[in-house]
């Protein structure tokens, strides 16, 4: 082949692996703006009936949240779930709506310690994925990190903020495993002359094909790279134009 044509066919492969990362994104956040429908349908009821909402209006999302667990297709989703503001719920403070899907398929429903007394206590209100849409009204992906207080994953999330008559009510969202993330995005870049990786807006690494970028790692400054950037988040798709150990 070419140097024209081989270089076409690694622009070409980059960009499909940067769409298929978009493809999964938005998929993802198809399944919370579902979650998020129903919060706002259940205020929208309690609102009707001159009350405030109440951890039995959102009681019936356990279902649905099993449901978008269960399915086989992707994007394979951690978890999903609604997170309450504090006082949000009249009759409960704190609490979290979410189910998780452990790696070997079992779904549960996450109920980690949330009172603030407690040595153990998880303050989700101070994470970013939960303070960040409710601070700008917009969506949210925050990661890949390693949540130490809920699930002990390392996971990205997608939130979006939840209000109702102008009242915060707090965040839909969901987990995604960086292993699924490999999955959606290496079939694109299999094969190529050259080493790939998925790198957040820090230049760290969270998905690699290659011993050159262990996950985690920053890539290294002068590395000769083909970008392309993700629509949907803060995140880029980078082949080294050689493999790992090739001499020069």
């Amino acid at each position: 082949m070419s140097g024209t044509a081989a270089d076409a066919a690694l622009d070409v492969a980059v960009q499909e692996a940067a769409g298929s990362v978009d493809g999964w994104v938005a998929a993802a956040f198809a399944v919370v703006e579902g979650v998020r429908e129903q919060v706002l349908e259940a205020a929208a009821l309690a609102a009707v009936k001159g009350r405030p909402l109440r951890v039995s209006d959102v009681a019936g999302l356990d279902k649905l949240l099993r449901s978008h667990l269960a399915e086989p297709h992707r994007p394979r989703l951690a978890g999903v779930g609604f997170i309450p503001a504090v006082g949000a719920l009249s009759d409960r403070p704190r609490g979290l709506e979410w189910a998780r899907r452990a790696p070997d398929g079992t779904v549960t429903r996450l109920e980690p310690d949330l009172d603030p007394d407690s040595l153990g206590y998880y303050d989700f209100t101070a994470t970013d994925w939960f303070r960040r849409p409710l601070a700008t009204g917009t969506r949210s992906v925050v990661g890949p990190y390693v949540d130490v207080s809920g699930t002990d994953e390392y996971v990205v999330t997608l939130t979006v903020p939840v209000a109702h008559s102008g009242r915060a009510l707090g965040v839909c969202g969901a987990d995604l495993r960086l292993g699924d993330l490999s999955d959606v995005m290496m079939p694109a870049v299999r094969g190529l002359d050259g080493d790939a990786a998925l790198v957040n807006a820090d230049d760290r690494v969270m998905v690699s094909s290659s011993p050159r970028w262990l996950v985690g790692s920053l890539l290294h400054e002068g590395d000769p790279l083909l970008t392309r950037r993700c629509r949907l988040a803060p995140w880029r798709v980078v082949v080294h134009e050689g493999r790992y150990g090739d001499p020069g």
